[in-house]
């Protein structure tokens, strides 16, 4: 196995080219929708029938955001394939929520819309499972938290301006904080919708912000069942005026066939409001391209509840926390970062089911795509996590190792958790930014980097098509890692954050790209940048010099001294 090292001192950041994205297209107001058709069933379908020189999917001109816009825009070509979507985003437009749900025997669920926790209809004694979603608000006074404080725009002379609030998009209901012993859940509202000026005129941009929780009933109480998921991103829109569309909202709906209450979404399903990345009343916003060579400062209040770690899709990122009254103050900001999407419909019969089997077994029972349920069986990915990386690496070879689509996006979410690293240095870390990791990569781990204390090392793994939609560009690779100091001094046992780091790309079949590494430190932050890397499946590790007793010589005329080094020096050994 081959290994590419590339050694390197803090030095001022690298510039360099930026891939250029497809322009995002929207379909027109008067677009209809797609007609609705039979699901076939996959049980009819059989796997790895057809052998012989493989058509990948082609690849597409617009770039997409979400795997349901390109869902919507592609039906399958035969009845039995697969549909994997690898895009920045997935999931629905956030809307600030409180839902209460239990399960009645084998009818089904039943749902209640709740005004806030404290609701009385959704009292723990009552119910099974507590859900919630609270949209990051404009921040309007003071003492709001979870929300936006505000919005920078630097065009590409590095001139900023602040974004101007417009308002909420939609005007959404909003529901309290609510704190309690073992439960917490942030203030909800509505998303906003900024402004700024350009040479072109004047641009819209929505702030998607969100943080989901669940609770679980336990003696009467709402406990915390799964750690919060906090995601964000910048859209870039234009509001169009479209008569006739409804305002978005959440009701409850009885199910005529079982008698139980569901709580639905209303709006999204209206043909006016194809092709809106969100809506109001009589308008939609459609997605835009990201202005050339734009950058965007994004200013957060948030409780200090965790310690956040973030992954996602920025471009050379620079992120720091505060400490305000009653929680911190966080700011990200970064470039939109190109990001390499893979999108497209395989048939079955081209797909051997040792694939497939191979790919279920690695992900185990946490797997959200039943692939045989359907005979057109799509599913949205999005990058991040065991389950992307393990499909991607599945399917990949059937899109001919080519991209489909390069899209700009702006967007981070936290990891899962942060278990795997000393608690000592998370508690340390309470209310902070921990770090943030940015890839252009079409699917990456979702956790922060694995931590080896052996060697202090931080590795990561990412993947992407070797090849730009073109099929004949090589893709490269972007990666950057922001890491609190403190947070790195207590996780390497050190006093001073390093000035050297080393980093390795380990391929699985032994290929090596060169790239460049730029470490900066700033505002108490330890910054990384590695680009210009060749993607296939490559494992990225950051090694930082340790602490080391080094021998010289034998019995009494041996030689000690202590190094803080990747290695002892030529003709020194490390003390076991």
């Amino acid at each position: 196995m081959r290994r590419t090292i590339v050694t390197a001192i803090a030095v001022g950041a690298l510039a360099v080219g930026v891939l250029t994205p497809v322009v995002q297209a929207s379909p027109p107001p008067d677009s209809a929708p797609q007609a609705l058709k039979a699901r076939a069933s996959g049980a009819d379908c059989a796997w790895g029938t057809e052998s012989g020189p493989l058509a990948p999917p082609p690849a597409t001109r617009t770039g997409y955001l979400r795997g349901d816009d390109w869902r919507r825009d592609h039906e399958p070509p035969i009845e039995c394939a697969v549909g994997p979507a690898w895009t920045p985003l997935m999931g629905h437009y956030p809307y600030t929520k409180v839902i209460a749900q239990s399960d009645v025997g084998g009818r089904g669920i039943s749902m209640a819309l709740c005004e806030d926790v404290a609701d009385a209809r959704c009292k723990a004694r009552d119910w099974s499972l507590l859900l919630t979603q609270s949209v990051m608000d404009y921040c309007l006074e003071p003492a709001d938290f979870n929300c936006v404080e505000m919005l920078e725009v630097i065009d590409p002379q590095g001139v900023s301006q602040q974004a101007r609030f417009v308002r909420g998009f939609p005007e959404t209901p909003k529901v309290p904080e609510f704190t309690a012993p073992d439960a917490f859940v942030p203030a909800g509202g509505s998303t906003p919708l900024w402004e700024y000026s350009t040479d072109g005129g004047t641009a819209q941009i929505i702030a998607l912000g969100a943080t989901t929780s669940s609770f679980r009933s336990v003696d009467g109480k709402w406990v915390q069942s799964s750690d919060d998921q906090f995601q964000f991103a910048l859209v870039p829109v234009r509001v169009d005026a479209r008569p006739g569309v409804p305002k978005p909202g959440m009701v409850e709906q009885i199910d005529p066939s079982t008698g139980l209450t569901g709580v639905n979404r209303t709006g999204w399903g209206d043909p006016l409001t194809l092709g809106c990345a969100a809506f109001d009343t009589g308008e939609c916003a459609v997605d835009v391209p990201f202005p050339a060579d734009h950058r965007y400062r994004v200013t957060l209040r948030l409780r200090d509840t965790s310690a956040m770690y973030l992954n996602g899709a920025v471009d050379r990122p620079l992120a720091y926390s505060e400490k305000v009254d009653g929680g911190h103050r966080f700011v990200l900001e970064a470039s939109p970062s190109p990001v390499i999407g893979l999108a497209g419909w395989i048939a079955k019969s081209r797909i051997p089911r040792a694939v497939i089997d191979e790919a279920l077994a690695s992900i185990g029972n946490s797997r959200y795509w039943d692939i045989d349920f359907d005979a057109a069986s799509y599913r949205s990915l999005g990058r991040a996590g065991d389950q992307s990386l393990a499909w991607l690496k599945a399917l990949l070879p059937f899109f001919g190792d080519r991209a489909s689509f390069i899209v700009d996006a702006w967007y981070v979410e936290n990891t899962p958790s942060v278990g795997q690293y000393a608690s000592q240095c998370v508690d340390r870390g309470r209310g902070e930014f921990i770090g943030i990791v940015s890839s252009n990569a079409t699917a990456y781990t979702g956790d922060p980097p694995t931590y080896n204390s052996m060697n202090s090392t931080l590795s990561y793994e990412v993947a992407a098509p070797h090849y730009m939609p073109d099929g004949r560009t090589l893709s490269k690779g972007r990666y950057a890692i922001n890491m609190n100091a403190a947070f790195v001094k207590c996780l390497l046992g050190v006093d001073k954050v390093p000035s050297v780091a080393r980093v390795e790309l380990i391929y699985p079949d032994g290929e090596a790209s060169a790239a460049t590494l730029a470490i900066k430190q700033d505002r108490n932050w330890l910054r990384l940048t590695y680009e210009n890397f060749t993607f296939s499946n490559p494992t990225v590790s950051v090694k930082f010099p340790k602490s080391l007793t080094c021998v010289k010589g034998k019995g009494k005329k041996a030689k000690t001294k202590q190094v803080v080094a990747f290695s002892c020096p030529k003709g020194w050994r490390a003390k076991p």
